[in-house]
């Protein structure tokens, strides 16, 4: 059985919820933002991939970026993990900050996230990096968000 994370446009919300009940009826685990409801399963699934690949805390916490020394595997997984995190910072920043959707109920969440949101940026160069790769694929918001803390922490410039 395979955990497949499962990302898709705000528009797409039915073909996605449709996708994720074919794949689950074949066995796997889906994971998608229908779990992300006052954060509990994120941070549930964060800690579950940390556990599962205990190699990557480093690049993601300890301001570890990964080098030519860890294979390649790893390097994948690592920036998989990074893009996982990015889209689901995009989801809760839009929905938390932009749009303040009511059916969140992130409330007293809202503090949490943004504070776990900017210490991830501040101890992790991958996300940073990863972000300054692909920042035309993300929200304009989330970018300003994390410009300070990656410029001051990991002199990695944002362009929104």
């Amino acid at each position: 059985m395979a955990r497949i994370f499962l990302s898709y446009a705000r528009d797409d919300a039915d073909a996605a919820k449709q996708l994720a009940a074919c794949i689950s009826e074949r066995g796997h685990e889906v994971w998608w933002d229908r779990h992300l409801h006052a954060g509990s399963r994120f941070a549930a699934e964060i800690d579950k991939a940390f556990l599962n690949y205990p190699e990557l805390r480093p690049f993601f916490y300890d301001g570890v970026m990964p080098n030519e020394k860890i294979d390649a595997v790893q390097a994948r997984r690592a920036a998989s993990l990074a893009d996982i995190h990015l889209d689901v910072f995009e989801l809760l920043f839009v929905e938390m900050i932009i749009e303040r959707v009511p059916d969140l109920k992130l409330g007293k969440d809202r503090l949490h996230w943004d504070n776990y949101m900017r210490r991830t940026f501040e101890t992790s160069p991958l996300m940073c990096a990863r972000l300054a790769a692909l920042a035309n694929e993300y929200e304009t918001g989330l970018v300003s968000f994390a410009a300070k803390p990656c410029l001051e922490a990991h002199k990695i410039r944002l362009q929104p």
